[in-house]
């Protein structure tokens, strides 16, 4: 789980409220809500569910994935950063086609820091997006932030991995 939410206890798409998540010692904790995903259906369950510092990104088996909560970095990749810092309800997230015209690539992993993003596809391309004050996303530290997924310059010895596995 991230920080100031959780991840569901289950892959139903339910999460607990942003604030005040439960603690030890017998704190109370938030009503769960149910996390409305625009465009899933039935028959593509959600597989895995992930946290950040005020956000999530699920991922379905078929490969796609939604996001939700604090945008402030566009760690979400599907809209502008708020940095007001306000939480945004979940929309699916698009990655650019490999071709021009072609479906967008099914994703494989997910993973998140505390204010970026990180999709690994089937075809084992990485993109990143949101803060970038360490070169977390791969990219020149000149570059701030990306509020859009971008395909991560890796560095030869490492471009023809394959993840195989991931917790």
């Amino acid at each position: 789980a991230g920080h100031r939410h959780g991840k569901p206890a289950t892959a139903a798409a339910t999460a607990p409220v942003a604030e005040g998540a439960a603690g030890p010692r017998g704190q109370s904790r938030p009503p769960l809500v149910e996390v409305q995903l625009p465009g899933r259906v039935d028959d593509d369950p959600i597989v895995s569910v992930v946290g950040g510092h005020g956000h999530s990104v699920a991922r379905s088996a078929s490969g796609r994935v939604w996001s939700w909560g604090n945008n402030e970095f566009g760690q979400l990749g599907w809209a502008p950063a708020t940095p007001d810092g306000s939480m945004l309800p979940a929309a699916e997230l698009k990655l650019p086609p490999a071709a021009l015209g072609g479906p967008p690539p099914a994703v494989s992993h997910v993973a998140v820091g505390a204010y970026h993003t990180l999709l690994v596809t089937a075809d084992g391309e990485l993109f990143s997006f949101g803060l970038n004050s360490h070169g977390q996303l791969a990219r020149p530290t000149s570059e701030l932030m990306h509020a859009q997924p971008v395909r991560a310059r890796l560095p030869a010895a490492v471009a023809g991995l394959r993840v195989e596995a991931a917790s």
